[in-house]
C-alpha cells in the first residue's frame, strides 16, 4: 500500500502542473465522501468529491504556473505526509509557499482525507496584500 500511496500522491500533484489541468482525473483520486482542508486551521473541511473539486478549480483561477518539489515523504499504512515547496504566480508575483500536507487512503487507495499546513502570513507578504485580501482568497465557494 505505501508505494501505491506515494506514486498516487506523486501523480495527483503532477496533474496540478499541468497548462489545463483535467479536474476530472484530480477528483478520481478521491473517494466520494473524501474531506479536504485547503489551510489548517484556517478554513473548514469540505466534503465530496465534487465539492472539493469546485474549490480546486476556484483556487487555480487565482494563480497560475503551479509547480512543487516535494522534499519528504514519510508514511505509515494508509497515510502519508508530504513536504514540499509550491510554487505559483499570483498578480504578476511568483510566491513560494512551504507546505506540509497529508494524505489518508481507504483500503481502495483513494484520498479519504486530504489536509495542508502552510504560513498565510509568509504568503501574505510575498504578495504584499493586507490580511483583509488574504482572507478573501481564502474564501471557499
Amino acid at each position: 500500500m505505501k508505494v501505491v500511496m506515494e506514486a498516487k500522491v506523486r501523480e495527483f500533484l503532477r496533474l496540478f502542473h499541468e497548462v489545463d489541468i483535467d479536474f476530472e482525473r484530480v477528483a478520481s483520486f478521491l473517494s466520494a465522501d473524501a474531506r479536504y482542508q485547503a489551510h489548517v486551521p484556517g478554513v473548514e473541511a469540505l466534503v465530496g468529491r465534487e465539492t472539493i473539486r469546485a474549490e480546486l478549480q476556484r483556487q487555480l483561477q487565482l494563480y497560475g504556473q503551479c509547480d512543487f518539489r516535494i522534499i519528504n515523504l514519510a508514511f505509515n499504512d494508509h497515510q502519508l505526509f508530504a513536504e514540499r515547496r509550491d510554487y505559483v504566480t499570483q498578480n504578476g508575483v511568483r510566491v513560494e509557499v512551504r507546505v506540509n500536507a497529508i494524505f489518508e487512503f481507504n483500503d481502495a487507495a483513494e484520498i479519504i482525507n486530504w489536509r495542508e499546513y502552510w504560513d498565510m502570513g509568509s504568503v501574505q507578504q510575498q504578495l504584499g496584500i493586507s490580511s483583509r485580501e488574504m482572507s478573501g482568497y481564502m474564501e471557499q465557494a
